[in-house]
């Protein structure tokens, strides 16, 4: 089978490796004996059209967590455990693997930069801010409203991470710290995954004429058995990993909410039980507009919905910085861009493995260090959440990209 990083040529890049440049025949995947696009299991009800296999499954699987996660006084603790272990276990695995598609988003797009997905005369079929808008609020969002004040200022003062308890810095050290850590997880190495997922179904689907749908970004591995049954079984994963990246985005906005408004005094402090209840309806409200959106389309619905979404996002940051010290906020921007670039590197590839060992086990008596949990609850905790994300992000970035 031909390979799909070396086929690329023949969709018209300028630049390309001297493989590529032998190539003259577009690779063909062969096709499923379903009904649906390129052979897949799909029926239509009433204009919809859908997998029933994949739906009842993914539903199914999803509705058994709420019941376990309702039913079971210990569900928390447990999920807990598991992620605790998948840390203990594998924070060597999410590191690297970061590291690697990063390291292979370069190469790419020096050499495939300019190829369309789409046809080579096809235009953009969104506008430049239109676009920029649609991303940035798939890709973060509520996250970065939440996390974006608060997770320097915890990297600096608490949370015991190997930098704020280190023993020698002081409190200016510990600031850009903070920045430094808070940039490497909402920088580069959250948007690879999207960005990955984006160009692999893009190409695939724009310029191979493949559905565009998760499955297919393994179609050049798994050829005619991407559309049956182990394309459904990826297909389930991708509904159930989405979901567990929405619910977190979700729940993360409505706690956000709910403390605004306790803050602003709209709702009691002591009463945990109604500041439940109000998030509860909050995610409620937001579920429903965001189902609004989805229903008035693409077009109408989610682009203005982004766009007004952005626009106020852009509107306070530039309260924020025209009200409070400009000339300073000028200076960390600087200097903590030049600070995470420096660093970058060393970041990248801290996997905390001294501080993660357990007493007795040869964990530090010294008391400095990071704390043993502490990978388990920032960096992993982040790195599961954008891959969980990125078949989601990933298919609406690649949906809004055709002609870029």
């Amino acid at each position: 089978r031909i390979s799909l990083y070396c086929t690329v040529h023949v969709s018209g890049c300028h630049r390309s490796c001297p493989r590529a440049t032998a190539m003259e025949e577009v690779e063909e995947y062969e096709k499923g004996y379903g009904k649906g696009p390129y052979g897949t299991r799909e029926v239509s009800l009433c204009s919809i059209r859908f997998n029933p296999t994949v739906s009842a499954l993914a539903a199914l699987c999803l509705w058994g967590f709420v019941a376990y996660a309702v039913l079971d006084e210990k569900s928390s603790s447990v999920f807990g455990a598991w992620m605790s272990w998948v840390t203990d276990k594998f924070t060597w695995f999410y590191i690297i693997s970061q590291d690697y598609w990063l390291l292979y988003l370069f190469p790419l797009v020096y050499y495939y930069g300019d190829m369309k997905l789409g046809k080579d005369d096809e235009e953009p079929e969104y506008g430049d801010l239109t676009y920029l808008a649609m991303v940035w609020c798939a890709g973060v969002a509520i996250g970065l409203i939440f996390y974006g004040a608060s997770e320097p200022m915890i990297h600096a003062m608490n949370g015991k991470n190997r930098y704020n308890n280190d023993g020698y810095s002081n409190e200016n050290q510990r600031a850009q710290y903070g920045l430094h850590i808070t940039m490497f997880h909402w920088g580069f190495m959250a948007w690879i995954v999207y960005c990955l997922t984006a160009i692999t179904m893009g190409f695939l689907a724009y310029r191979k004429g493949l559905p565009l749908c998760f499955r297919t970004t393994l179609a050049p591995v798994l050829g005619r058995a991407t559309w049956g049954w182990l394309g459904d079984v990826l297909d389930i994963v991708t509904i159930v990993t989405i979901v567990a990246g929405l619910t977190t985005s979700l729940g993360i906005g409505a706690k956000q909410i709910v403390e605004g408004c306790r803050r602003l005094g709209f709702l009691p402090e002591q009463l945990e039980d109604q500041l439940t209840q109000t998030a509860c309806w909050i995610i409620g409200i937001v579920t429903m507009c965001a189902t609004a959106s989805v229903v008035a389309g693409l077009d109408f619905g989610i682009k203005s919905v982004s766009y007004v979404a952005f626009m106020l996002g852009n509107f306070l940051i530039l309260v924020v910085f025209c009200l409070d010290e400009t000339w300073y906020i000028l200076n960390v921007l600087v200097s903590s861009l030049g600070f995470h670039l420096q660093h970058i590197i060393e970041i990248s590839f801290d996997t905390d493995a001294f501080a993660q060992l357990r007493p007795g086990n040869g964990q530090p008596n010294d008391g400095l260090g990071a704390d043993p949990s502490w990978m388990n609850g920032w960096t992993i905790f982040y790195w599961g959440w954008w891959i969980a994300w990125a078949p989601f992000v990933g298919t609406f970035m690649a949906r809004g990209s055709r002609g870029r």
